[in-house]
């Protein structure tokens, strides 16, 4: 009886049907059910069975894989962190694996490399104000605050040891989360061929099996998720090209998703809604890196931004995001991350979290126990 009410709770809870707390008679026992919001995008489902005067009571947890919380602002995984001479950061770096300076790259906040096997080498971390490094090897790297580490070597202070190593910080987004959002653009069809985007249009959910193009004098306005299977490219080059989401999103989220690299050139405007907590994300699920040759990569990076002004969020969980030109974003979440030379950034303040509307097929199972 109790497995039966979590079945039938799951079941409503993924086709949008309400769950009751009432219980439910049949003739063989009696199952009550409650349903907990344990946080914003975590629920509880306890449901307890009586059959025959026995007891059975068992627990499902469920998460909103709609629900996104970003932790970090910059942050690399295992690839790592490559600055070129005189690159910036203006704020904090948090990667899983080496953080690379190059004649005087710097960091206007703390900088972390997780675990043992990631190194931070020449870097410049504090320019014009107190911040730290954090690592479990430090080479070559002037700190205005205190080298948290355990080795160190030409840098302009001793490490301090009396900090334990940064945690390892996993990427936000998994792919199950990817695979329901896919879903939810097919709702919405799907355009064969290449979508080239040159006046006003308001597209999505949709599907488009090909590249998308928004060029010079394009203005795109999502009305729903974007599934584009080749490449994205924003041209914006004399007058500009601007992408937002449309005001159906309110304080939500929304997305693009490319399974191609993604281009973002000069002149474009990206935003949310302009209703506070509304950010656009553009999300590559490409795994390339610029040092790759091979097909589908061919030297190209799956993410590519030469835009001043770049109001969203830019997520590559298996390949590298590189900066070509200064800018200010809201967050850049990627396997590797790459500041050419000369290049500043600057992001946005994290938000907590943002939900990315989909429907209730979103909330997915994380564990199932029996408590009695």
């Amino acid at each position: 009886m109790a497995e039966s009410g979590i079945e039938d709770s799951y079941y409503r809870m993924r086709v949008g049907i309400p769950v009751s707390g009432d219980p439910i008679t049949l003739p063989e026992g009696i199952t009550s059910i409650v349903v907990t919001d344990t946080d914003s995008s975590h629920k509880k489902i306890d449901t307890s069975g009586l059959v025959s005067g026995m007891t059975r009571k068992t627990e499902l947890n469920l998460l909103n894989s709609n629900f996104i919380t970003f932790n970090q602002g910059l942050l690399a995984d295992t690839g790592g962190v490559f600055m070129k001479s005189t690159s910036s950061v203006g704020g904090n770096i948090y990667s899983n694996g080496s953080i690379t300076g190059v004649f005087g790259a710097a960091s206007a906040g703390d900088v972390y490399v997780s675990g043992t096997m990631g190194v931070m080498y020449d870097m410049n971390i504090g320019a014009g104000g107190a911040a730290n490094a954090h690592a479990y090897k430090v080479s070559g790297t002037t700190v205005s605050g205190t080298i948290y580490c355990q080795y160190g070597i030409g840098n302009s202070a001793p490490c301090d040891t009396s900090e334990s190593l940064p945690s390892v910080e996993p990427l936000p987004i998994n792919d199950t989360s990817i695979t329901l959002w896919k879903n939810d653009a097919v709702l919405g069809g799907v355009i064969m061929g290449d979508h080239v985007v040159s006046t006003l249009e308001m597209l999505g959910p949709k599907k488009i099996v090909g590249n998308l193009h928004v060029v010079n004098h394009g203005s795109l306005s999502l009305s729903g998720t974007l599934w584009v299977t080749g490449d994205v490219i924003f041209d914006g080059t004399p007058d500009g090209s601007s992408t937002n989401l449309s005001g159906i999103y309110g304080s939500n989220g929304g997305m693009i998703i490319a399974d191609g690299k993604i281009t973002i050139n000069p002149n474009v405007a990206l935003s949310g809604s302009g209703i506070l907590g509304s950010e656009i994300m553009l999300l590559s699920t490409l795994a390339c890196d610029e040092t790759n040759s091979s097909p589908p990569c061919f030297g190209n990076n799956s993410i590519t931004v030469n835009s001043h002004e770049v109001h969203a969020l830019l997520y590559a969980k298996d390949g590298t995001i590189d900066f070509e030109g200064s800018s200010n974003f809201k967050f850049a979440n990627a396997n590797k991350i790459r500041l050419k030379s000369g290049v500043n950034l600057n992001y946005s303040a994290v938000p907590e979290g943002i939900f990315f509307g989909g429907g209730s097929s979103s909330w997915v199972p994380t564990l199932w126990k029996e408590v009695e």
